[in-house]
């Protein structure tokens, strides 16, 4: 067990007076005065008091058309987008802020660009330096500064509190390597953090990580604890009608949205987690589960991606959980502080090239069963259906059973990319890229995986109690179909060559029923 005493240095990456400047700008010369205008995006929503004491007090906060079509996203990323939003603008307001907020069902905001809105509050304003937090965003934080480079608008770029690793740290970190691992930048991560070490640095229990001992299913009769009720904000009910006006063709069904939209809230889910379902993350973090959402995960990402939480802030809570088991604790731990800053590093250096890379040469498309989970492969089935119905997922059953699928069907990775990004609320394009095109397909050449994550029908019978049936073979002829098509390149990876001396050792019958499995369920399941 880890108690409260095994603390964290946290090394800190935001001082309360800590800024860059855009171009070199010298931060002591940045008093803010009535020329300097606060820009709060949608994805940082971060409390008042993270804020450096001379940041300005005119904000400017905009819902935008462009941003919320860019992808055909699902209503409850839109409700917690937007929701959050106009409650962090009352807190914002309750602080001591000015701000001018545009709503979407406004026409005037409706019909402008963002940054043509933004033009309209630094002209009215007689804006000459603009503060923002650093932007994850990279398409986005490059529209901004071309914007305020054509506008002689200074940036002033605040250091992220969504983050615990900064972009010239992470840089600097991957040097030269032409190939990164998450277990190395991990054991960095710790390291410099002071992170769940003995005293000497050494990996408190004598490991890095305890994965080994965090894949059990879930035993039979073992009831999760449900999720809380969020607390109610008095913002969705205009929030619902908004989008039922602007985007009634995206997926969902709005009744079904039931996470938190304000701080408040997003701190009691928070702690619910930490009380009920922390000390049993680790062993059941890997198990699928036809009856339970959530099983033992917090589904923080949607919270933490928006600035609801932090990082800092979700891993001080957890430290301060008594009682947790290691394997829990560090296995909580390497997702928040190792894989998602992992995530956004790679995003950072390689994104450009990784969703550009395809790899494998696959180009089929989903077809038209993706759509409403009527595939004819149970897992599959249930996940779409999950994703349609909550908006969410958890890791496994985005990795091993919907990207698993996609792999095994030779969908495009564009196509891929798409499918995540409009079905998850927790998308952003520095989440989906990396873990789309680099962990589930590994499209990008194994710039950050050492091999493909692929299953047949075995795995997910393990890990989720799915009865045997017809699905078995399709599923299982895809694997060893995938197998035989990329023998070359598996075999000289020590990680998958077994598989393809199985496959040279597979009876002929048996492999002539599963390829005939596999182009038949190639034929229901994509189009090309």
């Amino acid at each position: 067990m880890v108690g409260p005493a095994r603390v964290w240095q946290g090394v800190s990456m935001l001082h309360k007076d800590g800024m860059m400047g855009a171009a070199g700008c010298d931060p002591g010369r940045h008093a803010a005065g009535m020329a300097d205008l606060l820009l709060v995006l949608g994805d940082q929503l971060f409390a008042p008091d993270l804020l450096p004491r001379h940041a300005p007090r005119q904000v400017f906060m905009a819902e935008d058309r462009g941003l919320c079509t860019a992808w055909r996203v699902h209503v409850h990323k839109l409700m917690l987008v937007l929701g959050a939003m106009r409650a962090h603008a009352d807190e914002l307001r309750h602080a001591g802020f000015s701000v001018d907020y545009r709503r979407i069902e406004d026409d005037s905001c409706w019909r402008l660009e963002f940054t043509a809105k933004l033009a309209e509050a630094v002209t009215a304003g007689g804006i000459r330096r603009l503060w923002h937090h650093a932007i994850a965003d990279r398409g986005f934080a490059a529209t901004i500064a071309t914007w305020c480079a054509s506008q002689g608008v200074e940036q002033v770029i605040m250091p992220s509190p969504g983050f615990l690793t900064t972009n010239d740290a992470f840089t600097t970190w991957m040097g030269t390597r032409t190939h990164a691992r998450m277990a190395d930048f991990y054991a960095w991560q710790r390291t410099r953090l002071g992170l769940l070490l003995e005293p000497d640095g050494r990996p408190l229990g004598g490991r890095w990580s305890f994965d080994a001992d965090n894949r059990l299913p879930l035993p039979q009769g073992l009831v999760p604890p449900q999720l809380p009720q969020p607390r109610p904000n008095g913002h969705l009910t205009a929030v619902v009608a908004a989008i039922a006006l602007r985007f009634p063709d995206h997926p969902g069904n709005m009744a079904d949205f039931a996470l938190p939209t304000t701080r408040a809230g997003a701190a009691d889910w928070l702690n619910d987690f930490c009380a009920r379902r922390l000390a049993s993350f680790g062993p059941y973090e890997d198990a699928l589960s036809r009856e339970h959402d959530s099983l033992y995960h917090g589904v923080l990402a949607p919270l933490m991606n928006l600035g609801l939480l932090t990082p800092r802030q979700i891993i001080d809570r957890v430290l301060a959980e008594p009682a947790v088991p290691l394997n829990s604790l560090e296995g909580f731990v390497r997702q928040v502080v190792g894989w998602r800053e992992f995530v956004k590093g790679i995003d950072l250096v390689w994104g450009g090239r990784q969703v550009g890379t395809n790899s494998w040469g696959h180009h089929r498309l989903p077809a038209a069963c993706w759509d409403d989970g009527t595939t004819g492969i149970p897992p599959l089935d249930h996940a779409i259906r999950k994703a349609g119905r909550l908006a969410w997922t958890h890791h496994i059953e985005r990795l091993m059973i919907l990207g698993n699928a996609f792999q095994l069907c030779e969908i495009a990775p564009s196509a891929v990319f798409r499918w995540f990004m409009e079905t998850h609320c927790d998308s952003a394009e520095w989440v989906m890229g990396p873990n789309v095109f680099g962990m589930a397909l590994g499209s990008d050449g194994g710039l950050m995986m050492t091999k493909p994550y692929i299953c047949g029908s075995p795995y997910l019978r393990r890990m989720g109690g799915w009865p045997a049936g017809p699905w078995c073979d399709e599923l299982d002829g895809l694997y060893w179909r995938f197998v035989g098509t990329h023998a070359e390149t598996l075999r000289r990876n020590p990680r998958t060559a077994q598989a393809v001396s199985t496959l040279a050792r597979m009876g002929a019958e048996r492999r002539e029923r599963l390829a005939r499995a596999a182009t038949g369920v190639l034929d229901r399941l994509t189009r090309t």
